[in-house]
């Protein structure tokens, strides 16, 4: 797959917004947000006094999602993953290609030893991250009631991903 993965900007704001807007349940927070605050997080996570790095991903046919590395813990060498495709573009191998991409930054680039995340049960895409994990040797555990949405609480798929145990499953051809 032939995928090109910039440095996301301000500029890239509206688009995030779109996609933002179609997987509500699978956000930290499903709250709408506006144009402007979705330009000033990108300010903020552009300047370079940021814990975090984000790509915007590209194909042959333009934008298709962003990945990205938050929350980055220098001191404990670890960082929590951000993935969102859009919609039209899941299932096409996007999302594992994106992970690989992080786990060569995280883990080649960034000397983090562990990437860590969260997928709600309410979120369609849980599979995909089960998969992973699987195919990638990371740990998981459930947590209750994480994410209140749709009048109901959901429990959530806690993930982390080691450098020596990921790195050998990219190796050996999982990606």
């Amino acid at each position: 797959m032939n995928l090109i993965f910039e440095p996301i900007s301000p500029k890239h704001a509206e688009l995030i917004l779109q996609w933002r807007s179609s997987c509500p349940e699978a956000l930290r927070t499903p709250k709408s947000i506006s144009l402007a605050e979705q330009t000033k997080w990108l300010e903020e996570i552009s300047s370079k006094k940021s814990n975090t790095y984000f790509w915007m991903i590209k194909n042959a046919e333009g934008y298709v999602g962003y990945c990205g590395i938050e929350n980055i813990q220098w001191t404990n060498s670890l960082g929590e993953i951000s993935l969102l495709v859009a919609p039209g573009f899941q299932g096409q191998g996007i999302g594992r290609s994106a992970l690989t991409f992080m786990f060569e930054t995280a883990f080649m680039e960034l000397n983090l030893e562990n990437l860590f995340g969260e997928c709600y049960f309410c979120n369609k895409n849980v599979d995909f991250w089960e998969k992973m994990i699987k195919n990638y040797n990371g740990l998981k555990t459930n947590l209750p009631m994480r994410k209140y949405w749709l009048g109901s609480y959901w429990s959530s798929l806690y993930f982390t991903f080691n450098k020596t145990m990921s790195l050998r499953a990219v190796r050996l051809g999982y990606e």
